[in-house]
């Protein structure tokens, strides 16, 4: 099959057809190489919900949702058009019937003339079993498969993507399956002009010749910032270039929001690429988060020891400096697998909001997957570690490349102390003020000020608004509630969640709603924050306003 046919295989599978039923909620799927192309898209080019590769002489289509394979083993299905389209092109216009492998546990079972081979991705099959299939597929072999990543992670807890042998099997055919959920209607209408972009590797090469497309911009940026990592065989000179060229109209900042849509998608786009880039700061980082105006001191080999006993962020004390790769070693863990890293506190996505006061996304998230990550920022942010859900573990890390940045604990005995030194040698450009059940991400400067005195007596009021809130509902603490200081929440004034997200406004010290403000605080409450941490805090069959 050549280039010309494959670039076909969309039109083929939905000739006189016009759309495909959403089986439950899809995930996306990511086109790699040369040998995919995108078959069907959901709401835009960034959410591929079907996948057609040339293998060897074989061919396959991959699903994401794993009830897709199931429409091809019974007569009973509204998108039987579909089906047959499918038939004719994965079999090579032979006469061919569809074959179950869900429950066989060797290719040797498997007839290999005349069959159209389907496999619900989530029965799961051993690494021989996997060698087999794709040496079948590269003999002239057909496949159907399909996968609800997000699902399988769900019930898999502690576990990662590369823990899923079907995501394995799908890395080695050119497509890489994300944790994500498509957006799209039911049913999912066939648009051709969204699958235009064929794939990554042709997206790629389109933005060589045309940095400033706008589609291939937010195709590449997207992929490059779901992979947490540059793209195979694109030069990082290529990226950086696309970096350093951008126009001011595309970098955001609070006093010249973006708010042409235009703009907004090419600056979503190129912040996808900054997310990877190793050693390049952000253009506009000063604004937000932050900047250091000179170089801070940098340590290494700082080891750090986390105790947990709930699902959340625990900040290990230390700040990422934009453009400095940081590296973080895994020296020992007990309990649940499943650990993650994180830089950066401001974990709202603007890719969806109508202006942008700041990059699209800023917070950068990693598995501690093997025993040695390296992480980088274009943004800089607070260090933190995740937990995962499970009552009781603990990890132990050394960091290399990191910046003491100021923290405080309410349950630290020598706290006093702590803050005093924290105050004169933590360079560190956001803060970590924790209570026994509520913790404050804010700017450092917001915070240096003010003595360990003053500390404790605001974070007994907010200590005590959490336990209020538990006493009401007759629950315990899980973990501790976090609020962050935003430039731009991704919902209104602020919103609910993990983490409570809130304006830049009350982390000014000189204003009246300062949230450390002990004496406001105590006569006037703080409305908003009581009113998100409710949300937080409510139940199912309670009033939602």
């Amino acid at each position: 099959m050549d280039d010309n046919d494959f670039d076909q295989v969309p039109q083929i599978l939905f000739n006189d057809v016009t759309s495909l039923s959403k089986i439950g909620t899809p995930g996306t799927l990511i086109p790699m190489t040369y040998d995919t192309r995108a078959v069907l898209c959901g709401d835009d080019s960034n959410n591929v919900i079907i996948v057609a590769t040339r293998f060897g002489n074989g061919r396959c289509l991959v699903f994401a949702h794993n009830g897709y394979p199931a429409i091809f083993l019974t007569s009973d299905t509204k998108d039987q058009r579909f089906v047959e389209n499918c038939r004719q092109w994965l079999s090579q216009g032979q006469d061919a019937r569809f074959e179950s492998i869900n429950e066989i546990d060797s290719m040797d079972d498997v007839k290999e003339h005349g069959t159209i081979l389907v496999w619900n991705g989530h029965n799961t099959k051993s690494d021989t079993f996997m060698d087999d299939l794709c040496a079948y597929l590269q003999a002239g072999g057909a496949l159907v498969c399909g996968t609800t990543a997000w699902g399988w992670l769900s019930r898999n807890s502690g576990k990662f993507l590369s823990d899923f042998p079907f995501t394995r099997f799908c890395d080695y055919i050119g497509v890489k399956v994300t944790d994500n959920c498509a957006r799209c209607p039911d049913p999912i209408p066939f648009r051709p002009e969204l699958v235009k972009f064929k794939n990554i590797y042709h997206a790629v090469q389109a933005l060589v010749d045309e940095p400033h497309n706008i589609e291939n911009l937010n195709i590449v940026g997207s992929t490059i910032k779901e992979l947490g990592d540059t793209l195979p065989g694109v030069p990082v000179e290529t990226l950086e270039n696309i970096v350093l060229n951008a126009g001011s109209d595309i970098i955001p900042a609070s006093n010249c929001p973006i708010r042409d849509k235009a703009c907004r998608q090419q600056s979503t786009g190129l912040c996808g690429i900054l997310c990877a880039l190793p050693g390049i700061k952000a253009p506009g980082v000063k604004g937000f988060p932050g900047d250091f105006d000179d170089p801070p001191s940098i340590e290494t080999n700082v080891t750090v020891h986390i105790q947990s006993k709930a699902n959340e962020w625990y900040c290990t004390g230390y700040y990422v400096a934009a453009g400095i790769p940081i590296q973080i070693d895994v020296l020992e863990h007990s309990g649940a697998t499943g650990w993650s890293a994180r830089i950066g506190c401001h974990s709202d996505d603007l890719r969806n909001s109508n202006e942008l006061r700041r990059w699209s996304c800023i917070s950068i998230c990693k598995p501690l997957s093997g025993t040695s990550i390296r992480m980088n920022s274009a943004f800089g942010g607070l260090l933190f570690l995740q937990s995962p859900n499970d009552e009781s573990n603990s990890i132990s890390v050394s960091l290399q490349h990191v910046v003491l940045s100021p923290t405080y604990d309410l349950m630290d005995s020598d706290r006093t102390e702590h803050w005093k030194d924290q105050r004169s040698n933590a360079q560190g450009l956001w803060a970590d003020i924790a209570g026994q059940y509520i913790v404050f991400n804010l700017p450092s400067q917001s915070v240096l000020h003010l003595d360990s005195d003053q500390l404790d007596r605001a974070l007994r009021f907010w200590d005590s608004i959490i336990m209020a809130h538990h006493e009401l509902r007759g629950t315990t603490l899980v973990h501790r509630e976090r609020i962050v200081c935003d430039e731009q929440p991704s919902a209104g004034y602020m919103h609910s969640g993990y983490p409570i997200v809130t304006r830049m406004d009350v982390s000014d010290p000189n204003a009246e709603n300062f949230l450390l403000n002990s004496d406001i605080l105590e006569k006037k409450g703080s409305w908003g924050l009581f009113h998100e941490i409710g949300h937080n805090m409510q139940r199912g069959w309670w009033s939602e306003y």
